[in-house]
């Protein structure tokens, strides 16, 4: 698996056949990701800033058997506001895409999503999920998100989820009955929704370096 940290400004990327990445972005800037045949993309975004920018990420599928997983860890405080479109675009078969975004906002922060599958009439067997889940810690924190499907094929899988919400007052109240102060167990909980996801990655390296990263966002906020 070749290993890459990208903090660039705008770019277009392309994978041939048979490639293994393991991408990190450090920054929010437009991105495109082409794929071949037989190409494994695993996409980990890690933002805990913003502008008042759209940003659009797009990973176009342009061979077969391809699979590409992308998460996206976000972290908004203060008056952040986040716009983000992704968009899967499935024009060859027997490929997979999984696209999980996570996300907590504090104070005023604003996270606007919206994410795309789109599979083309001759992408049979294609399997492609979209999840985003939101931990909402101030009453004044907003999280818009807009999941769609545009299906041509007729033998696919393909589904979304949204879920909104607070931090678990019963693992609150565990965490605080085990002698941990509230502030900590609260941090303790955010890092562990954030990296639930990729705490499945099976590359040791990158995992640890994700981790390590959300670590040290979610110790910064109060």
């Amino acid at each position: 698996m070749n290993l890459k940290i990208l903090s660039k400004s705008d770019q277009n990327l392309k994978f041939e056949a048979n490639s293994r990445n393991f991408i990190i972005l450090e920054n929010l800037n437009d991105l495109n990701f082409d794929l071949g045949s037989d190409c494994e993309l695993n996409v980990v975004a890690i933002l805990s800033s913003a502008s008042d920018k759209v940003v659009n990420w797009q990973v176009n599928f342009l061979g077969e058997n391809s699979k590409a997983t992308c998460y996206l860890i976000l972290v908004g405080k203060e008056s952040n506001n986040f716009m983000i479109n992704t968009y899967y675009n499935h024009l060859k078969g027997s490929c997979e895409s999984v696209c999980n975004v996570r996300s907590v906002l504090f104070d005023k922060s604003k996270f606007d999503y919206r994410g795309l599958l789109k599979i083309a009439k001759g992408a049979q067997l294609t399997n492609s999920s979209l999840k985003h889940h939101t931990i909402l810690l101030s009453e004044f924190a907003k999280v818009n998100t807009i999941p769609s499907l545009e299906i041509e094929a007729n033998d696919v899988k393909a589904g979304h989820a949204v879920t909104i919400g607070g931090i678990d007052e019963e693992m609150l109240f565990y965490l605080q009955s085990r002698g941990i102060e509230k502030d900590s167990a609260i941090k303790l909980l955010i890092k562990g929704f954030l990296v639930s996801d990729v705490s499945m990655v099976e590359d040791e390296k990158a995992r640890e370096m994700v981790i390590g990263k959300v670590e040290r966002i979610v110790s910064c906020n109060p």
